[in-house]
């Protein structure tokens, strides 16, 4: 009799142990699965639980980093081409703000397109798109300390890589549509 009390009480703390730990997230609906502790009278800490089970399951369906399609990709390039487009702009207005925004933007949107070339098996478009994303981050820091000496020269190396990957892996169309080659 005494053995199950003290086994009661000794899972009770080991239960209140890991409720402390909730911020770990998911791993401890695991653990208190895999040790066998019942979480029947613990409403709150099930729906805790229950919320975090369903975002790991969502997330790793949703943030595949192969599933950038040619529609996404072409939707991406148009955007950084209207973002690069601002940049003209902003450096003429000494708007460190808003380009550093939009250099923030441009070099996320190239990392993105690495694990797309690295599918089509492109080694020389992988390298295009690291080197623009790390020159688009360099743009970013200087344009938010508001060197702008340090702006005009890593704004170039933003986007000189364009006509290269562009010559290399943009096929027009003869309806003046392109596709990717």
């Amino acid at each position: 009799m005494g053995d199950k009390v003290g086994r009661r009480r000794w899972r009770q703390a080991e239960v209140r142990d890991l409720e402390g730990e909730m911020k770990k997230g998911i791993w401890c609906y695991f653990v208190c699965l895999l040790r066998g502790i019942s979480l029947k009278n613990r409403p709150m800490t099930k729906r805790i639980l229950t919320i975090s089970l369903l975002f790991a399951l969502g997330s790793t369906f949703c943030l595949r980093a192969d599933t950038l399609t040619d529609e996404s990709f072409h939707k991406l390039m148009k955007e950084v081409g209207g973002t690069t487009k601002r940049f003209k702009n902003s450096i003429q207005a000494q708007d460190g703000a808003a380009l550093s925004k939009d250099a923030a933007r441009v070099a996320e949107i190239y990392k993105q397109m690495g694990p797309f070339w690295t599918a089509r098996k492109a080694d020389d478009a992988v390298k295009w798109s690291e080197q623009s994303s790390a020159a688009a981050s360099l743009l970013s820091a200087a344009a938010k300390k508001g060197d702008w000496a340090e702006v005009k020269t890593t704004s170039q190396g933003v986007m000189k890589n364009c006509k290269s990957c562009h010559e290399a892996h943009k096929e027009k169309l003869p309806d003046g549509s392109s596709k990717i080659k």
